[in-house]
C-alpha cells in the first residue's frame, strides 16, 4: 500500500534542509580554518627543514674538523660515554578538533667534552652541534605529523561537504518539489470534482 504525503512531510523535510544547510556552512568554516592551519604549519616545515640541512652541514662539518684532530678510533671511544642523557615529553593539543602532537625534549645531564680526559672545544661544539640537531630533528617531526593529521581532516570534511552539497541537500529539495507537486495535484482534482458537483446541482 503506498503511503501519501501529508503537511508534516513536507515540514519535517524542511526542517531537515535547513539543517543541512546549516550544517554545510559550518563545515565550510572548519575546512577553511583547516586548511589556514595547514598552510601555516607548511611555512613552518619549510623553515625548520631549511634550519635542519643548514644544521645537518655544520654538525659534519665540525665532526669532521674533530676527527682531523682526535683520529676516528679516539672520537668513537670518547662518543661512547660522553653523550647528554634526553627526556623526551610528547603531548598533545587541539587543533580545531584534530588532536596533534607537541613534543619537547629537556638536558637531564649536561656533559662538556673538554672536561673529559682527552676531549677538546671540537668535541664540545660537535656536541652542542648534535644536541640541536635532534632538537630541531624532533621539531620538524612534529610538524609532519601535525601535517598529516591536519591534511586528513581536512579530507574527510571535504568529503562531508561535498555529500551534503551534491546528494543530501539536493535530494531533500527534490523530496519536497515531489510533495508540492503531489498537493498541487490533489488540488486541481478536488477542483475539478467540485467543478462537477456543482454542474450536477445545477443540472438538477
Amino acid at each position: 500500500m503506498e503511503v501519501q504525503p501529508t503537511r508534516m512531510n513536507l515540514i519535517n523535510l524542511a526542517k531537515r534542509c535547513k539543517l543541512a544547510e546549516k550544517g554545510l556552512s559550518l563545515l565550510e568554516m572548519k575546512r577553511n580554518a583547516l586548511m589556514t592551519e595547514f598552510f601555516s604549519h607548511l611555512d613552518r616545515a619549510k623553515e625548520v627543514g631549511e634550519e635542519l640541512n643548514e644544521m645537518l652541514q655544520t654538525g659534519y662539518t665540525d665532526l669532521a674538523t674533530a676527527q682531523m684532530i682526535h683520529g676516528i678510533i679516539d672520537l668513537k671511544a670518547l662518543s661512547l660515554g660522553a653523550g647528554p642523557l634526553r627526556k623526551v615529553d610528547i603531548e598533545t593539543k587541539n587543533i580545531m578538533g584534530v588532536v596533534v602532537p607537541s613534543i619537547s625534549s629537556v638536558y637531564e645531564v649536561e656533559v662538556s667534552m673538554t672536561d673529559v680526559i682527552h676531549g677538546s672545544t671540537p668535541l664540545d661544539r660537535v656536541r652542542r652541534d648534535f644536541e640541536k640537531l635532534s632538537d630541531i630533528l624532533l621539531k620538524y617531526g612534529e610538524i609532519n605529523e601535525t601535517l598529516r593529521r591536519l591534511s586528513n581532516e581536512i579530507n574527510k570534511t571535504k568529503r562531508k561537504t561535498k555529500a551534503l552539497e551534491n546528494i543530501v541537500i539536493p535530494r531533500l529539495i527534490l523530496q519536497q518539489k515531489l510533495i508540492r507537486m503531489h498537493f498541487e495535484e490533489m488540488e486541481r482534482e478536488d477542483f475539478f470534482r467540485l467543478k462537477m458537483v456543482k454542474r450536477k446541482k445545477m443540472k438538477r
